[in-house]
């Protein structure tokens, strides 16, 4: 198993923060991650795995 050393580990922080900020302003981004994260199915319904969270529905 490969362990990323500090300077990968503050770049991945920083494209994370920056993958953020491009969805927070963006529904329909957002939506999208969403759903290919396997959190919300494609019509908008949380997933199985997810369904006890008791979060609104988009």
């Amino acid at each position: 198993m490969r362990v990323m050393n500090e300077q990968e580990v503050e770049e991945n922080i920083r494209l994370m923060k920056e993958y953020y900020k491009k969805l927070a302003g963006n529904k329909e981004l957002a939506r999208d991650f969403l759903i290919r994260a396997g959190i919300y199915t494609k019509k908008g319904k949380l997933a199985k795995p997810y369904k006890h969270l008791h979060i609104p529905p988009m």
